[in-house]
């Protein structure tokens, strides 16, 4: 699907392994190692840059013909069914996530384990501070109901959707400074 797809961003929040039970496959390998794949592909983690509650990577796919770079954000304090602690975090992650998304016009890979609570929260969240930042009118309620007529159980829990409501209300009452290549920073 990557590859088929073109895409250039995928953003995990999850881990592979939470509370004992395997959430996700580790779909690429440790940092600098390679991983082959019985179709001729290997992907290889070229770099690996921990933050305090996030990891960027960046990871190339390459078989006989060609190579392709992907960047891989993953959100490493977000716990299933829960959310973050504070929305600080959380807000400046999405203002990372849109800097890299703005950098392709290919379709982004977004994932937690489930695919609708923490994927759907992420989601949503970014589509509410896009319309912040364009000076459009803010629906909580509309934008989740409209992810869930697109799949079900987007936002899975009370919890998170009023998460959404925190971080979008301290969004407007604390903006984040516009951050200018934020993208290459160092941990």
């Amino acid at each position: 699907m990557v590859i088929q797809e073109n895409v250039s961003l995928i953003v995990m929040v999850a881990q592979f392994v939470e509370q004992n039970k395997d959430k996700c496959y580790k779909y690429f390998p440790n940092n600098h190692e390679n991983m082959e794949l019985a179709n001729g592909f290997t992907i290889r983690c070229c770099t690996e840059l921990n933050f305090n509650t996030y990891i960027v990577r960046t990871i190339t796919i390459q078989n006989e013909i060609k190579q392709w770079t992907i960047t891989h954000l993953q959100f490493t304090d977000w716990p299933d069914f829960g959310c973050p602690n504070g929305t600080e975090i959380m807000l400046e992650f999405c203002q990372l996530m849109r800097e890299y998304a703005e950098k392709t016009s290919a379709p982004i890979v977004l994932h937690c384990s489930a695919g609708v609570g923490r994927t759907g929260t992420l989601i949503a969240l970014d589509i509410l501070l896009q319309a912040i930042h364009d000076n459009k009118d803010i629906d909580i309620f509309n934008t989740v109901l409209n992810l869930r007529r697109d799949r079900k159980n987007m936002v899975q829990t009370e919890k998170q959707y009023l998460y959404i409501h925190s971080c979008i209300n301290d969004a407007i009452e604390n903006p984040l400074p516009v951050s200018n290549g934020r993208t290459n920073m160092e941990p």
